[in-house]
């Protein structure tokens, strides 16, 4: 019988150092889950960053192709003006034979 309770106490031995052996390496795997976590993490918060300054520059990108719009409609009015000057010195210069202080008398 003490042979028995020897065996037995072995055999408890044994499959508690089996457990120890299970628990440590569930122990590792759940450490090892833990770091990809928040390995997944850190770069989900990069890609949040990256998301939100790239639709920041989308917005600034919007921003100046309208003012680029404005200034090229201002530009083509302001042209526009210069043409017409230009036309009616050209008139001015055409009615008066070139001489353009035909007008004066002092």
């Amino acid at each position: 019988e003490l042979s028995q309770l020897r065996e037995e106490q072995s055999n408890a031995k044994e499959k508690l150092s089996e457990l120890h052996d299970l628990l440590y390496r569930r122990d590792e795997t759940i450490r090892q889950l833990q770091q990809d976590l928040k390995s997944k993490e850190e770069a989900l918060s990069h890609a949040y960053k990256v998301n939100e300054e790239s639709a920041h520059l989308r917005n600034q990108h919007s921003i100046l192709e309208s003012k680029l719009s404005q200034q090229q409609t201002e530009t083509a009015s302001l042209q526009a003006k210069m043409d017409r000057v230009e036309y009616l010195m050209s008139q001015m210069m055409s009615k008066s034979g070139g001489n353009v202080d035909a007008g004066d008398t002092d």
